[in-house]
């Protein structure tokens, strides 16, 4: 009897134990369960607003020709630019080209040589000065020099040397080469033939105008000096008929 109730007893004890393992053990030794993250929420689509443009632009992939604007290439805003003639330019007029060769060499000898004096009427209002005593419209000998200011009117060579000395302390270039065929009075009455423009700029330079220019009549003769001429800003004249006209490019 002993023996059999502490075989009661023990299985008292021991079945609560084998039954709670066999439902999953008891409430303070149950394994946890695990914990499993939340998904990350997907954000809804926002609905555009009714007034917002999504739409994109097709592509195009041909143009019909009847349709299509030609590209116009850009039009040079570039000035033409004025040049003077190569140092040994000659334009076969022998008059005219004894007085190119003086004065690309810088012979200011040479050229006085060729000075000639003209017989114009002496008086007023641009004219040369009468000589004290000498009524207006007496004829005198006198050069013609034209320059800013003042017409000059030296009566003698060495005044006229005084004039040109310029040509002798730098090189000239050849500008033009027109003739005046008594294109103003002044052709006239001074007998020019030609005109020989000169620059200080040489060839490979841009120059902006010439300066100076000598007038010669037929035989070659110095009878006109302008130490300022004329600006290619301004239209040349229509009267010149060019032997060789102003280089532009």
């Amino acid at each position: 009897m002993p023996r059999l109730m502490r075989k009661v007893a023990a299985y008292g004890v021991l079945a609560p134990l084998i039954f709670g393992a066999a439902c999953g053990g008891s409430a303070d030794q149950q394994t946890p369960s695990p914990v499993v993250p939340s998904p990350t929420p997907t954000p809804s689509p926002r609905t555009p607003t009714p007034n917002a443009t999504h739409a994109l632009t097709p592509a195009i992939t041909s143009v019909p020709t009847e349709t299509a604007t030609p590209t116009l290439a850009p039009t040079s805003t570039r000035t033409p630019q004025w040049h003077t003639y190569p140092a040994r330019t000659r334009t076969g007029i022998p008059a005219v080209d004894e007085v190119i060769e003086a004065v690309t060499a810088g012979d200011l000898d040479a050229l006085v040589a060729l000075v000639q004096f003209s017989s114009v009427p002496c008086g007023p209002r641009g004219a040369p000065a009468c000589p004290p005593g000498s009524p207006d419209g007496t004829p005198i000998q006198v050069f013609f020099v034209g320059k800013a200011g003042p017409t000059q009117y030296p009566a003698d060579r060495a005044q006229v040397r005084g004039w040109l000395a310029d040509f002798k302390l730098a090189p000239f270039y050849l500008f033009a080469v027109f003739r005046t065929a008594g294109s103003t009075a002044d052709d006239q009455l001074y007998e020019t033939a030609y005109g020989l423009a000169f620059s200080y700029d040489p060839p490979g330079d841009p120059t902006a105008g010439a300066w100076p220019t000598l007038f010669i009549d037929e035989s070659g003769h110095l009878r006109k000096f302008y130490k300022e001429t004329f600006s290619v800003l301004h239209p040349l004249p229509a009267s010149w008929d060019f032997v060789l006209p102003p280089q532009r490019h």
